[in-house]
């Protein structure tokens, strides 16, 4: 079996970088690029010696928070894939359930699949609710690993990222190590992902990560389909309350757009710091590359398109 080689096929998106993104390599495989990985790792700035020149060496605490970051984002990813896989499988029983369904993939027999489909609906709610969770997770140990990065003084910043964005006009009480204006117009103007799930989302009281872990709510999955058409999946939760504030009625559709938006932010920070292409592939582990493996269209189903 051949190595697999980092690299991305379509030179004008190769030229995209620092973009953050899925984008197809030499091989034929599908492969996610985040060069914010590279950016934050200890080794990564250990061998490319980038430790900023205000700081003597990174230390012991600072470590372990891009080191947590980057084990956030690797759950994050496994957990988006194994949601498309039971999204996809999921899906297969309405076909077992409807024969004239199944017909669509010229599977005449569809019974067969019936017990994993079954399996399927029941797991997809779970990794869909692990997701919304890991990326919230993300944004607050994202902040944790590269304020050392972009400010000089970071003893008063806060931890949280809702705090931080919050912050926004007042960036500058920190030092910020490149333009302030322009970091300011990016926490300012490419964080509406985090509002969805975190914060006020579409006028409600609460976004939908922060419904899920303080309300008590009730995911299911449902399913659409049309003649000649493959049956969707779709998930989603209500919460009762005289206003039925807390429905939401697509968590597929909402991951998909605020994992974009994060990876829009990360690309417009990265492109603010002049992140250059890793010269050493293997680096923060493969080089800018953010390591998933399993079935091609289910690991960059949520992620953009370079």
């Amino acid at each position: 079996m051949a190595d697999l080689i980092f690299d991305i096929a379509d030179q004008a998106k190769a030229e995209a970088f620092p973009k953050h993104g899925w984008a197809m390599n030499s091989q034929g495989a599908k492969l996610i690029w985040f060069p914010t990985l590279r950016l934050i790792s200890p080794r990564s700035q250990l061998i490319e010696k980038r430790v900023p020149e205000w700081m003597a060496e990174y230390s012991h605490a600072q470590c372990n928070e891009m080191w947590a970051f980057e084990n956030v984002m690797q759950k994050l990813s496994y957990c988006l894939r194994e949601a498309s896989s039971g999204a996809r499988m999921s899906a297969m029983r309405v076909q077992a359930m409807f024969p004239h369904v199944s017909e669509i993939d010229g599977n005449k027999d569809a019974s067969a699949d019936l017990d994993f489909a079954i399996d399927a609906s029941f797991l997809l709610p779970l990794y869909i609710d692990l997701a919304y969770v890991y990326l919230r997770c993300a944004a607050d140990l994202w902040l944790a690993s590269t304020k050392h990065l972009i400010f000089r003084r970071t003893g008063t910043m806060p931890k949280s990222f809702r705090d931080f964005v919050k912050s926004c006009d007042a960036l500058k009480r920190w030092q910020p190590v490149y333009d302030p204006e322009r970091l300011g117009e990016i926490v300012r103007h490419q964080t509406g992902w985090f509002d969805r799930i975190a914060s006020k989302d579409e006028g409600r009281s609460k976004g939908i990560r922060d419904i899920l872990m303080h309300n008590t709510v009730e995911t299911a999955v449902s399913y659409a389909w049309a003649p000649g058409v493959k049956p969707q999946a779709y998930v989603g939760f209500g919460r009762t309350g005289p206003d039925h504030s807390g429905t939401r009625l697509e968590l597929i559709g909402i991951l998909k757009e605020s994992v974009a938006g994060f990876c829009s932010f990360c690309s417009a920070i990265s492109s603010l710091l002049k992140w250059d292409v890793a010269y050493k592939k293997w680096i923060a582990p493969y080089g800018d590359c953010l390591p998933c493996f399993g079935a091609d269209d289910d690991v960059v189903e949520f992620w953009p398109q370079l």
